[in-house]
């Protein structure tokens, strides 16, 4: 299965709004089908309201494959019912990936299943944006496999100045886009603003991501934070060594923040931006999110190092123990301290209508070190786009393409990287 990341995406839903046993078994119901497991399947039915056989699973999964291909992974979602009857998981085909709603009982028996026919997303839609900038689609190895990417280039002329887009929580590919229900193409818009100015940048799919899943083992237990740190250093160093680059610069968004720091203390930089990064350590965002006292108890226990045991059914998609070795290693830093390391020009960018990353993170970046440059963005959410305060208006605005940048965000990254 493909890993599963829990990052500030989590503030989007609590505990209060979804049942955790519909969604472990809207999960195990995907598994036992990947696995032609179909009576194993059929235990999970309520058969009297849905009379269901191996034989219909097995028939209708054959199906399912021989239009849209083998099955990779699947996502969880973030989208319920008010009721917390109807779970959405999204998953990924070779061909193409499709949403996948189960319907639960009281009991939380499935009494019905229905994958739409409708894809939400194109498999790889970095590789097939059209842009009027020049784009080279690039292959850099790391450690355990391949990142693919894309450098865009301004018209004309190479560039030497270059940005690194490191993306943020999530299945969160290139462009910004998400099989999550994300259409922003916000990485997209801000390469070709970039290009359009002068400034080449290089965004990539993280591992396991879209286009870079080559050479990655799919098991999420071996996943570490630190990974999406040394993958961030490795394409530095690949436009260091294949593009006449003069100046790098790093931009985070999200939790590519975290990441992007980490990794200007690693490789020699210009400079950082942080677009919509946290300022706490994620143990206190998810406490805060979760608002669970059981939840709690568990997150000090990885914070400090250690695996959490006898996990809450109603919490156990969270903290399942697999993926309990990259919470540790994710909570080892905290924002705040390993910004105030950093002694490049630095950047910091917060919006006042971000909906998962208050501006308030963006402060607490700059007082870590304040020599910083700090923009709060009147009207901004966390794409990077202007949006209502109001939190359902806000959300629709991720599924709108369309809509522009931030100018004044733009027009200020835009002029922090000619600064320097």
């Amino acid at each position: 299965m493909r890993v599963i990341y829990f990052g500030l995406v989590l503030s989007l839903l609590t505990l209060k709004s979804f049942a955790q046993n519909n969604v472990q078994t809207a999960i195990n119901f995907v598994t036992h089908l990947s696995k032609n497991e179909f009576e194993k399947a059929v235990q999970l039915f309520d058969t009297i309201a849905a009379p269901i056989s191996a034989g219909l699973l097995a028939n209708g999964w054959q199906h399912i494959y021989e239009g849209y291909g083998k099955y990779k992974a699947y996502d969880i979602p973030v989208i319920t019912d008010s009721n917390a009857k109807l779970i959405t998981i999204v998953l990924e085909f070779e061909k193409e990936t499709h949403a996948f709603n189960c319907s639960f009982n009281a009991n939380h028996k499935i009494i019905n299943f229905l994958i739409s026919t409708v894809p939400v997303i194109n498999k790889n839609p970095a590789q097939q944006s059209i842009s009027p900038y020049p784009q080279n689609e690039v292959s850099i190895p790391t450690n355990g496999g391949i990142l693919k990417g894309t450098i865009m280039q301004p018209v004309g002329k190479k560039a030497h100045s270059y940005v690194i887009i490191i993306a943020g929580s999530g299945p969160t590919d290139r462009d910004g886009n998400s099989p999550l229900g994300v259409q922003s193409y916000t990485y997209k818009l801000l390469a070709e603003a970039l290009a359009g100015a002068g400034i080449a940048s290089l965004r990539y799919d993280k591992r396991l991501i879209a286009a870079s899943t080559t050479g990655f083992a799919l098991d999420e237990s071996v996943l570490r934070f630190e990974d999406y740190v040394n993958d961030a250093a490795v394409c530095l160093k690949y436009i260091k060594d294949n593009e006449e680059a003069t100046a790098l610069f790093i931009a985070g968004h999200s939790e590519g923040s975290l990441a992007g720091i980490l990794a200007a203390q690693k490789t020699p930089v210009q400079g950082f931006i942080s677009l919509c990064g946290a300022g706490e350590n994620i143990a206190d965002i998810l406490k805060r999110q979760l608002n669970y006292a059981p939840a709690d108890l568990i997150l000090d226990t990885l914070k400090n190092g250690r695996l959490a045991q006898a996990i809450p059914a109603n919490i156990q998609a969270i903290f399942r123990p697999s993926v309990q070795p990259y919470l540790i290693s994710w909570m080892k830093y905290n924002p705040a301290t390993e910004i105030a390391r950093l002694k490049i020009p630095v950047l910091i960018i917060g919006g006042t209508t971000d909906i998962q990353v208050p501006p308030a993170d963006a402060v607490l970046l700059h007082k870590a070190l304040p020599k910083s440059q700090l923009l709060i963005v009147e009207g901004m959410s966390h794409i990077l786009k202007d949006a209502p305060a109001d939190k359902a208006l806000n959300a629709a605005t991720y599924s709108q393409p369309n809509l522009p940048l931030n100018n004044l965000m733009v027009q200020k990254v835009i002029e922090f990287i000619k600064e320097q």
